[in-house]
């Protein structure tokens, strides 16, 4: 993918959007050293930070329903359950 530097005008969120879902299925595929240079595009042509930018292209979640309905997407917080709801009812009564 080509990088088409905009110096006129920053993107939008729809276009940063759609450029990031067009370059995440390519930057997966390539190589480290072209990783590196696709990262370098695309903090050019979208303005996000080198960090941020890496992460956005790594990860599945995009968009507003991600951030809205967090809680489905993440495991439950604290520790895994240790005892099953036959040993709840004993453990219960102490």
């Amino acid at each position: 993918m080509q990088c088409v530097e905009r110096v006129d005008m920053p993107l939008t969120m729809k276009e940063k959007q759609s450029v990031t879902v067009a370059m995440r299925n390519e930057y997966r595929k390539a190589s480290k050293r072209r990783k590196g240079q696709m990262l370098d595009e695309y903090v050019k042509l979208t303005g996000f930070n080198r960090s941020y930018a890496s992460r956005k292209l790594h990860s599945d979640k995009v968009g507003r329903f991600y951030k809205k309905h967090k809680k489905t997407f993440e495991r439950r917080r604290g520790p895994k359950t240790r005892y099953g709801p036959e040993m709840l009812a004993p453990l219960k009564k102490i």
